[in-house]
């Protein structure tokens, strides 16, 4: 049965950690594999750091897989979608949003993705692109701010790294509010989805209608 995770970051805050790690193993039916998909596929060496930092925090809170695959551009996508197939859990990392999407699209993976009936995790740009309709705030001086098809796997668009003091940032969301509910995800927060419910985890703001609805503070 899928679980989708969508969180900012696997931030080190203990309580944060603490209550991660135990949703995950009530979700996480076998320990086989994990596959890490990239946000960038050419970027090795960053890659590698990350997906390096990840393990490390999921084994410190004493989730260990007996095999660790990251998926990029040194693995071909008929491999790498059998891997996805397989694997006990899929971590889709953050990093440049429109890159890892465009991944995704050429990878053939979001089939794959959507058939997946395990643990899916996504991190910052991971998160975004889980949606059924993504919105990623420019990422550079020459990127606007877009609106696109996501994977489909929630209906929660999301803003990672989200902070109720940036209203540059809450600005910009409120003019993206009046179709559709955004999520503004704190850092050390999360939201876990399941077949019959949905939790909140820390710090998580809901914007809609032009505004800041509520802020959902629990678990």
């Amino acid at each position: 049965m899928k679980s989708i995770y969508l969180l900012s970051d696997f931030n080190e805050n203990d309580d944060f950690k603490e209550t991660l790690i135990k949703n995950m193993k009530r979700d996480l039916i076998s320990y086989d594999s994990i596959v890490f998909i990239c946000s960038s596929p050419n970027e090795y060496e960053k890659t590698d750091y990350y997906f390096n930092s990840n393990i490390k925090w999921l084994e410190s809170g004493g989730i260990k897989f007996n095999d660790y695959c990251l998926l990029d551009n040194r693995i071909n996508k008929i491999e790498a979608n059998s891997y996805i197939k397989k694997s006990s859990c899929v971590v889709l990392m953050g990093g440049i949003t429109r890159e890892q999407i465009q991944y995704l699209r050429e990878g053939d993976f979001i089939e794959s993705l959507i058939k997946y009936s395990g643990v899916i995790i996504g991190i910052s740009a991971g998160a975004i692109n889980l949606a059924v309709n993504s919105l990623c705030l420019e990422e550079s001086k020459n990127a606007d701010t877009i609106r696109y098809d996501g994977l489909g796997l929630t209906d929660k668009t999301i803003y990672p790294h989200f902070s109720i003091d940036d209203h540059e940032v809450i600005n910009e969301l409120t003019r993206y509010s009046k179709d559709s509910v955004i999520y503004g995800i704190c850092e050390c927060s999360a939201i876990i989805e399941r077949e019959n419910e949905t939790i909140y985890l820390g710090e998580v703001y809901e914007i809609s209608n032009n505004k800041i609805v509520k802020g959902i503070i629990n678990g």
